[in-house]
């Protein structure tokens, strides 16, 4: 359940591109993975060079909440 879980965030980039200039993570076509964006023409990793052969993308998830933490 795990694994489906985590496979279900992954989104092909024939099947929708993420939104422009907004961090996600990155999946290339040998499984290597980035954070990076999406800039309306490349991907580009967190130091903006660019990604090639970009299979998948993902948003970044929130961060656990601890205690004490203020609700957003």
């Amino acid at each position: 359940m795990k694994q489906m879980m985590q496979e279900a965030f992954w989104i092909s980039v024939v099947d929708r591109l993420p939104e422009v200039d907004v961090n996600i993570l990155l999946c290339d076509a040998n499984g290597n993975l980035f954070t990076g964006d999406y800039t309306g023409e490349v991907f580009e990793d967190f130091y903006g060079y660019e990604c090639q052969d970009i299979t998948h993308w993902m948003s970044i998830p929130k961060r656990p909440k601890k205690e004490g933490d203020m609700d957003e």
